[in-house]
């Protein structure tokens, strides 16, 4: 699948962004909008419906979107708002109908993402105290890319900051926006614990390398590294103790640091990315 990647590192002179240096403005304004065509619109209902029909284990949810983001020196500002995961899976398979999106969001509104889901997602890449690097593979279960490998990953969520449609902010609220902030960050320590069973008091805070544009939605996916102070080994005995989403994987496998690829494991566009942008991390660090 077509993916875009993003590097941070350059901006940064290598260090990756931390979360002082990010900044963020939610508000209504950023929300994916409503195409006037209402058959493409029944398009992603139908799609979900197809998917729910062959795994009732899927659930619709309210999700953050990227609107916008501007990458400075030392410094990456971003325009948040609102989309769910029921468009996100309508929309990701459909490359037609992605495309009538965009080729229409641009010549409307100057704008070719505004009809598009660009739903969050956080990937880490996990990294123990003997520099090896986390995959897991993904379950039968998973909405997207099932039995395929991974590393930890999911969403910032918009409940644990009490936002939804109902109350969603028109106007940029500074005490809002500072959370939001914390919440990206947060989400893949979190996602982390409760993917691989690693306590959260083994892992060191979150460096933001940059972020994967997966497929032709462009959908984001922030890539971070993460290290933790465990060797891969007790790390396999935490996973095989069960994490707390036990059924999102299947498998836990390592690969050294030093000569991580993507070519000999078929990954995730999200996975993929991630690595790529580890490798450029660690070229330009002359790890």
């Amino acid at each position: 699948m077509r993916r875009r990647c993003v590097s941070f590192v350059g901006a940064t002179s290598g260090a990756a962004f931390s979360c002082s240096q990010v900044a963020i403005a939610l508000s209504s304004v950023h929300n994916r909008s409503v195409h006037p065509s209402a058959e493409l619109e029944r398009n992603i209902e139908d799609v979900w419906a197809g998917k729910l029909e062959k795994n009732p284990h899927l659930f619709n949810g309210t999700k953050f979107r990227l609107a916008s983001m501007q990458v400075a020196p030392h410094a990456l500002h971003m325009q948040w708002g609102l989309t769910d995961y029921k468009t996100y899976i309508g929309l990701c398979s459909r490359c037609e109908v992605v495309e009538k999106l965009k080729a229409d969001g641009a010549s409307e509104r100057q704008d070719h993402t505004v009809y598009l889901s660009n739903k969050i997602g956080v990937a880490a890449a996990l990294v123990t105290s003997d520099n090896k690097v986390c995959f897991l593979k993904r379950s039968q279960n998973v909405g997207a890319y099932p039995n395929m490998m991974d590393v930890p990953g999911g969403h910032p969520e918009p409940q644990a900051l009490g936002v939804g449609w109902e109350n969603m902010p028109s106007e940029s609220d500074d005490a809002l926006n500072a959370r939001c902030v914390d919440e990206l960050f947060d989400s893949i320590v979190n996602e982390i614990h409760e993917e691989v069973n690693v306590p959260k008091t083994a892992l060191a805070s979150p460096l933001l390398l940059g972020v994967t544009l997966q497929g032709e939605a462009e959908t984001p996916s922030f890539a971070f590294l993460t290290r933790t102070t465990l060797p891969a080994d007790e790390i396999s005995a935490l996973y095989k103790q069960g994490p707390l989403d036990q059924f999102e994987t299947t498998q836990l496998v390592f690969q050294p640091l030093e000569n991580v690829t993507s070519r000999s494991i078929e990954l995730t566009p999200s996975a993929a990315g991630c690595i790529q942008l580890l490798q450029e991390y660690c070229e330009h660090n002359g790890a």
